[in-house]
């Protein structure tokens, strides 16, 4: 089931892209047979239906202050929007993708980033993020604060709770500690020996911090987008 979770949901990051938050349509089975072709992924028909109705369900009105209504409203909006960054001269480049990248009226920096987990009732979202996100937030917050933003807002938004997400605000004051945490996080994979995946892919890899200066694969397996293809030779 792991390996078509991670398909189905790079599948609906790739319908997302196509998305106009002002008038909010889902895509059709059309466009999702396209986008999977495009892609180069194989998915089954349940995983097809399903990531239709989770992006349908995202987009159906939901109360103001929603995901979709800030996007709808904000401008310069940027998706798949890369960033780079390095906290020194020896220390690793970090790099990805922020799934959307919006300018809102009073000046914050909204970060959008879709998640495709299947999340109960019972899960505690805020600790959720916390515990498997904290570093992408981390990573997100800086590379737009360190961009010039006066301040920015990082929303993880879970489609299988899509009136649900978890946002944290942090302004340009706070970037100095930001980039402790940072440094210490790096600090940490260095003393406890980094043992990159065994199946490296863009949805795990992507916003890992020892991705460039620590682990040993390239990028063209830690950026696939496909992690179902063949699984590359361990690295030396």
């Amino acid at each position: 089931e792991g390996m078509e979770a991670r398909a189905r949901g790079t599948l609906v990051h790739r319908l997302f892209e196509a998305v106009d938050f002002s008038r909010p349509l889902p895509p059709s089975p059309e466009q999702l047979a396209a986008a999977a072709a495009e892609l180069g992924l194989r998915i089954s028909r349940a995983d097809g239906e399903e990531a239709l109705a989770l992006i349908a369900a995202a987009l159906a009105p939901a109360p103001p202050g929603g995901p979709v209504a800030r996007l709808a409203v904000a401008s310069k909006l940027r998706r798949e929007h890369p960033f780079a960054f390095s906290l020194g001269p020896h220390e690793p480049l970090v790099s990805g993708f922020i799934d959307v990248l919006a300018s809102e009226s009073d000046a914050t920096a909204l970060v959008v980033d879709y998640k495709t987990d299947r999340v109960g009732l019972d899960i505690d979202l805020e600790a959720l993020v916390e515990r498997d996100y904290g570093a992408q937030r981390l990573l997100y917050a800086l590379a737009v604060l360190r961009d010039g933003a006066a301040a920015v807002e990082v929303v993880h938004w879970f489609l299988g709770r899509p009136g649900e997400w978890v946002g944290a605000r942090y302004g340009a004051g706070e970037r100095e500690a930001l980039e402790s945490g940072l440094a210490a996080r790096i600090n940490s994979a260095r003393n406890r020996s980094f043992i990159p995946s065994e199946n490296p892919h863009r949805g795990l890899c992507e916003t890992c911090p020892g991705r460039a200066g620590l682990c040993s694969w390239s990028d063209a397996e830690t950026m696939r987008e496909d992690p179902a293809q063949e699984s590359p030779a361990t690295p030396l």
